[in-house]
């Protein structure tokens, strides 16, 4: 059995508090986004007020709120164009 594999068989046989705490290990170590290393701060006390939810979708906006974690998390570059009054 690799190292890996017994850790995965490990985290089955660990409770939610556990894992929890495995994963606030792992967390501190790896960005979840590299948004995160640039600003040397974590996505969660961003996000909320870094990306903006719109009052109606488009290519570079969304209302929805997973949506727009997907977004950021997908690393991928959003441009914002001017609205019709621009």
């Amino acid at each position: 059995m690799s190292q890996i594999d017994h850790i995965k068989h490990l985290l089955t046989t660990c409770g939610p508090a556990q894992r929890r705490e495995v994963f606030r290990l792992l967390r501190d170590e790896f960005p979840i986004h590299p948004l995160e290393a640039a600003l040397h701060t974590k996505a969660e006390g961003q996000i909320l007020y870094k990306q903006p939810l719109a009052m109606a979708p488009n290519n570079d906006w969304t209302d929805d709120f997973l949506t727009a974690v997907a977004w950021l998390r997908s690393g991928e570059k959003k441009t914002i164009r001017a609205g019709p009054e621009g």
